[in-house]
This record gives C-alpha cells, sequence and structure tokens, in this order.
C-alpha cells in the first residue's frame, strides 16, 4: 500500500471503517477522541507536520537540483556560442547568420 506524503494516509483499502455509535441528547460523551487517532496526530499535529516537512524538504532538494542543472547547461550553452563566433570571425570568408524571420544577427566581412 502507497502512503500519500502531504497526508500521510494510506492508498489502499483497508476494509470498512470503525465508527463509535453517535451520541444521543440524553448520554455524554466520555470517550477520548484522541484515542481514535494515531498517537502522533493526538499530539497537536505533530505527525502532520512531520510528514508535510519532510514533503517539502524533498521538494526542494530537487528543486535546488532543477536549477544546478539548469544554470550547468546555460553554462556550456555561453560557452559554445562563444567558440562558434570566435570560429566565424577568424573565418578567411564572408559569413553571415539569418534567423527565422530573415533578420541577420551576425555579419562578417573579410578584412
Amino acid at each position: 500500500m502507497s502512503v500519500d506524503p502531504v497526508t500521510g494516509k494510506g492508498s489502499g483499502y483497508n476494509g470498512p471503517e470503525r465508527r463509535k455509535p453517535p451520541v444521543t441528547a440524553g448520554e455524554k460523551d466520555t470517550s477520548d477522541k484522541s484515542a481514535d487517532l494515531p498517537p502522533d496526530l493526538s499530539e497537536g499535529g505533530q505527525h502532520e507536520c512531520r510528514v508535510i516537512e519532510k514533503y517539502l524538504k524533498m521538494k526542494i532538494v530537487e528543486l535546488e537540483k532543477t536549477v544546478t542543472m539548469q544554470k550547468k547547461i546555460e553554462e556550456a550553452l555561453t560557452i559554445e556560442r562563444k567558440r562558434l563566433f570566435s570560429l566565424l570571425n577568424n573565418l578567411p570568408a564572408y559569413v553571415y547568420l539569418h534567423s527565422s524571420d530573415y533578420s541577420i544577427p551576425f555579419f562578417k566581412q573579410i578584412l
């Protein structure tokens, strides 16, 4: 059975829930509400907080990895772009680049 990281609840079917009969108007509810909850939840939701904190830490790590990878890709792209323009500037020929809208972002003449 898998467990949802946010709620901490399982996704599988565990059979019918056991519920206590409702208290009638003349009776007093003497049952301890926290007895129905797991021990961690009866302590003010600390279990839920820990589950949410664990989930958020996991997402932060994923985000850090994504940002680091994106920075490495941008750095590699910048280096490759510098190499390309260095090569184009040192060729003994007329060179021009045009974009899809036919504008010319680069033009090199022979000196």
